[in-house]
């Protein structure tokens, strides 16, 4: 079950687990739209999840609310930064990845292409903590692409763990991925709003979230 962590009279912000959908949809009962429905009635999902990523997301609760709620999480002065434990690849300690990118639907992938025919996708990172066989990285989401952190890392042989759809050895037990929305801030009717969550306790999400709060 997702958990609600704010309520306003517009719009709630939500901790998603990895394992339900953001989005109801025909081939998954459990979603995080159909929850709050059932308490809220209308529902507009402003920013989507991948299914098997946890982490931060807002919603819409009044219709007359969305254009300006969903301009105020898109825009310039607003922060989406993610945790993501991945393969070494070759990161350097920070930058900026860029590609333009296309949606291969057949097989429900991203896919790097040309400037003619994709989408501008941009991520800062950085390298909080090298571990033997992983990076711990922080990931500032610049545009909002479908899987484009895991597309653009897996470009630079930085599989996500348990990504195995981007080229990850090996899935992980309960099938999720090492990738969490942990920051999120936009200024909404005057307000700044900052909100952050920590990944579900495990060893390597423990470690990951140590190097987060060494490096604030």
């Amino acid at each position: 079950m997702a958990k609600l962590i704010y309520t306003s009279d517009a719009f709630l912000v939500i901790n998603k687990p990895s394992g339900i959908q953001s989005v109801s949809s025909t081939l998954d009962l459990h979603s995080v739209q159909g929850q709050l429905e059932k308490k809220h009635g209308f529902v507009h999902i402003n920013q989507r999840l991948d299914t098997p990523v946890s982490g931060l997301m807002t919603a819409t609760i009044k219709k007359k609310a969305v254009e300006a709620i969903q301009e105020a999480i898109n825009d310039e002065s607003s922060t989406k930064k993610y945790l993501a434990i991945c393969s070494k690849g070759s990161l350097a300690e920070s930058g900026r990845l860029e590609h333009y990118l296309i949606r291969d639907g057949k097989h429900n992938k991203a896919r790097i292409t040309d400037k003619e025919h994709g989408k501008l996708a941009q991520i800062d990172y950085r390298v909080l903590k090298t571990l033997d066989n992983y990076l711990v990285l922080e990931v500032t989401l610049l545009t909002g692409r479908f899987h484009q952190i895991r597309c653009q890392l897996a470009d630079q042989g930085a599989f996500i763990k348990g990504d195995v759809k981007y080229g990850a050895r090996r899935g992980n037990k309960d099938r999720s991925l090492y990738l969490h929305a942990y920051e999120l801030s936009f200024n909404y009717q005057g307000e700044q709003h900052l909100f952050v969550q920590q990944p579900k306790q495990d060893p390597l999400w423990d470690i990951a979230w140590q190097a987060k709060i060494e490096h604030e």
